[in-house]
């Protein structure tokens, strides 16, 4: 996964490179240009320049089948929309690998969550870690419910273990199918009322759940005792 990854950036590199070439001829062949104009080149790479002739830190590139989509960025990641953000990170910055999972924080509150609402997206095989704070009793994150109890469908995470803020948490789902059963059955506050503000990290997708960003298809777990 890190050599594909490390293939697409430099490929994304060349492409951006050959995207400030084409807005330079661009500009040059313009007399007047308003703020923040969008500009399509023949490669299908769409670039943004602003009134001082600079181009905009997002280059996005579309293949000529619209097949997928591949964005660059100034935070050095490669962004897929149709399934995964893939980092790239030195070690030890959270990338959402196992040894370095991303913070409740960062999705809820977070600049990964802003991106993934704002692009209506989603990130697959992520490591989140947290608190066990409570559950939802509902349909809708406002629904937390921040202490043991009946459910054994969710949990909710965050970064404080005494959190009390329903917009600071982050909702796991706790499948029953053959792939999720085993997490279910280790974190559900209901079978486990013990696993209240233990500390914990889920694999699993980033996505919409709970009217809020979640996780879901959570198929693997690590308690982190300190």
């Amino acid at each position: 996964m890190r050599i594909q990854t490390i293939r697409y950036f430099v490929f994304a590199i060349s492409i951006l490179l050959y995207s400030c070439e084409k807005a330079e001829v661009s500009q040059e062949n313009t007399t007047e240009k308003p703020n923040d104009e969008k500009t399509e080149n023949s490669t299908g790479i769409t670039i943004s320049i602003n009134q001082d002739g600079e181009m905009d830190s997002t280059c996005y590139m579309v293949d000529s089948m619209n097949t997928y989509v591949l964005v660059v960025s100034t935070d050095s990641v490669i962004h897929n929309p149709t399934d995964t953000i893939a980092p790239i990170q030195p070690e030890g910055v959270r990338n959402g690998s196992e040894d370095y999972p991303f913070l409740a924080c960062d999705i809820s509150t977070g600049s990964l969550g802003l991106y993934l609402r704002d692009n209506n997206m989603e990130r697959s095989n992520s490591w989140v870690e947290g608190y066990i704070v409570g559950y939802i009793n509902g349909t809708a994150v406002s629904k937390s419910v921040f202490d043991a109890g009946e459910k054994e469908t969710n949990i909710i995470i965050a970064d404080n273990a005494d959190e009390a803020d329903f917009n600071k948490v982050v909702p796991v789902q706790l499948s029953t199918g053959n792939t999720y059963i085993d997490t279910r059955m280790a974190l559900n506050l209901h079978a486990h009322p013990e696993n209240l503000h233990r500390r914990v990290k889920v694999k699993g997708k980033i996505c919409q759940y709970m009217s809020t960003l979640g996780i879901k298809n959570t198929g693997k777990y690590k308690f982190l005792e300190e």
